[in-house]
């Protein structure tokens, strides 16, 4: 988009309209606009013409605290409003005032502290209903008590002489040692099954079962003599690779769904 001022005051001013963050500190402590492409972009992917007029309420608005205070575009000076939280309870108010903030825009504030969730609510404006999705959080979370926990991969965790990386047992008896100690968490990777040729635990066959290869070989009957057998010549003669997984017969229990 060739650049032109009126044009980028045009497309700021609608971005901002919504609510879209226009600039950021960087960690250096330098301020970075964005830029017309990037804003107009933004729009775009919302589906939303700079040119229209704004809506007159909010579509998504934030009840900090449970205390709802909807921006509204209109001229008259009261409005009703009804709340569905997200358990099913409702509540409705017919006549709330609205104070005026400038740029014919006013404030709805609801008289009912809401729970903290996602609410639906419609606000009535000269007799037309607006939608409105509302979240409902807290302003501040309590810092809570102190505490500690081990982040360890999975592979990291062998105590097998026989086995390669670790399995679920090592890491259930890690999880022992940490709670033993009085740590409350334990972060690992992602353990899930993975394609040979990209081992990647973020790129995963399956989101439904655990990774097989974490398994506890020597536990299950078919796997019994699951041995190491050394390394390996490479292909054409190329590097040997190092432990090669020797599998005399089929191991079923290594790819049936295993409940952790």
């Amino acid at each position: 988009m060739p650049a032109n001022s009126a044009t980028d005051r045009y497309l700021r001013t609608a971005a901002a309209r919504l609510g879209i963050q226009l600039a950021y500190w960087d960690v250096a402590g330098s301020l970075r606009p964005a830029s017309p492409e990037a804003v107009r972009a933004v729009l775009e992917a919302l589906d939303v013409d700079p040119a229209a007029p704004p809506p007159p309420v909010e579509p998504v608005a934030v009840a900090w605290g449970g205390r709802l205070r909807l921006r509204v575009r209109t001229n008259c000076q009261h409005a009703g409003c009804w709340v569905r939280s997200e358990d099913g309870q409702e509540a409705a108010w017919w006549r709330l005032p609205l104070v005026p903030r400038g740029g014919g825009v006013q404030l709805l504030s609801i008289p009912q502290t809401l729970p903290f969730g996602v609410h639906e609510a419609r606000v009535e404006l000269e007799g037309e209903s607006h939608g409105c999705v509302v979240l409902s959080a807290p302003s501040r979370l309590s810092a809570g008590r102190g505490g500690w926990g081990v982040f360890a991969p999975v592979y990291a965790l062998w105590s097998h002489p026989d086995q390669p990386v670790g399995d679920f047992a090592d890491l259930a008896e890690l999880a022992g040692w940490v709670a033993a100690h009085g740590g409350e968490l334990l972060s690992t990777l992602p353990l899930l099954p993975v394609f040979p040729h990209d081992p990647s635990p973020y790129r995963p066959i399956s989101r439904g079962i655990p990774a097989p290869q974490l398994a506890q070989a020597h536990g299950i009957p078919a796997c019994r003599d699951l041995r190491i057998t050394g390394r390996s010549a490479g292909a054409g003669g190329g590097p040997a690779s190092a432990g090669v997984i020797s599998r005399p017969r089929p191991c079923p229990g290594m790819t049936r769904r295993t409940e952790l």
